[in-house]
């Protein structure tokens, strides 16, 4: 894997591949409403500085949704135009310096 920010490297193709690789896993065991239709790389980590963690490290949902707005409104608009209220549809995938997987959180 190249070397570089999540800046850097969130659009690059090695990064995305192998995360749709494991976006394609995931979903196996998901329903077709549960399954994660498109993502977004983060351009950052996650903190608690930023409020997007908590103290344990748990993400803040609604704090995200905030944050990204133009992020999540791009990818349902990409996927039908608006979200319907239990489809998982696309995510939002963040990686945080202590836990450096991407962590695939839909949101609601």
């Amino acid at each position: 894997m190249p070397v570089g920010t999540l800046a850097e490297l969130r659009d690059h193709p090695r990064l995305r591949a192998e995360i749709q690789t494991a976006v394609e896993q995931a979903n196996h065991s998901r329903s077709r409403a549960e399954q994660v239709k498109a993502f977004r790389v983060l351009p950052h980590d996650l903190t608690e500085a930023d409020n997007e963690l908590t103290p344990t490290l748990k993400v803040k949902r609604a704090v995200l949704a905030e944050h990204h707005a133009s992020d999540i409104g791009d990818l349902f608009r990409g996927h039908g135009g608006s979200r319907p209220a239990d489809a998982a549809g696309p995510a939002i995938i963040a990686a945080t310096q202590d836990h450096p997987r991407p962590t695939h959180r839909p949101h609601r």
